[in-house]
């Protein structure tokens, strides 16, 4: 059974990785194209017709940014309350957390923070902490510790790569951290984790039950973790922490960014498929 289990995850791990990539609007569009080229190549010009109008719509929609925009900042707006900004996990459910973030620091144990995507073979050429999107995530962590010295920081993150090069990312975060002054017995590092659903499980390990934890994470990525950790069902109290918001005011009608839009359509597809496949999974 703990083979099957094991061969399970690594296929869904690779799998995931597979899909990743045609989750990338540039990697679709170029597809077409090369289907498109072929398909003239061979005189099948009603194909290539077909495929030329379909790389014409699907450019549009990517590009045409209010609806990308519309969806991600949902996905962003599920990580916070209207009021304080801040949700707490408690008592198996989530909550509003009714204060301000110096209230919220005053309660805390510890910050778990949430890896998964360093540049581990740039960060080890130049010796330096490449932190890539991610960077707001291990800088909110050093600034609620210097608002709390007594706060405990766990970092969770192998690798999210599957063939992961230079340093695993718990190095690159050790590196960052130690850049910037944090005394070396507040951090903790889960060593272990190349996924969402691992990051929590793992984590969970290492925290003490009934102990109150924030957890940060980009703000787009919260609903799958809300999810996961109520699967879980964690015995801590975990206070939502959400960085690196992409959306901000809503944009005009008429506004049309393709490489933005192109973005904000691969992050919502990663967050969406991810939480469907954990769902099917009965990860979340």
């Amino acid at each position: 059974i703990k083979i099957f289990i094991s061969w399970r995850v690594k296929l869904t791990f690779y799998l995931s990785k597979f899909v990743s990539i045609f989750l990338n609007p540039i990697n679709l569009i170029f597809i077409l194209a090369l289907l498109m080229s072929v398909s003239f190549i061979f005189n099948l010009k009603k194909i290539s017709t077909i495929l030329t109008f379909i790389i014409i719509l699907f450019s549009f929609i990517i590009g045409y940014l209010p609806i990308s925009h519309s969806l991600l900042s949902n996905l962003e707006k599920n990580a916070v309350n209207k009021n304080s900004g801040f949700q707490v996990y408690i008592n198996e459910n989530f909550e509003s957390f009714e204060g301000n973030e110096n209230k919220l620091i005053s309660l805390l144990d510890g910050v778990i923070v949430l890896g998964g995507g360093f540049e581990g073979d740039i960060s080890k050429h130049w010796n330096e902490a490449s932190l890539k999107n991610w960077a707001e995530r291990l800088t909110k962590s050093v600034e609620m510790f210097h608002k709390n010295n007594e706060l405990n920081i766990l970092f969770s993150s192998f690798s999210g790569s599957v063939n992961p090069k230079g340093w695993p990312d718990y190095r690159v975060a050790e590196l960052f951290y130690k850049n910037m002054n944090v005394p070396p017995e507040k951090i903790f590092y889960e060593k272990k984790s190349k996924n969402t659903y691992e990051n929590i499980l793992y984590s969970k390990e290492i925290i003490h039950d009934n102990k109150s934890w924030g957890l940060i994470t980009s703000a787009y990525h919260m609903k799958r973790v809300k999810a996961i950790i109520k699967k879980l069902k964690l015995k801590n109290t975990i206070y939502l922490i959400p960085v690196d918001f992409q959306t901000g005011k809503e944009v005009g009608l008429l506004y049309f960014n393709f490489s933005k839009g192109a973005y904000y359509w691969q992050v919502f597809l990663h967050e969406w498929i991810g939480l469907i496949s954990y769902s099917f999974l009965e990860r979340a």
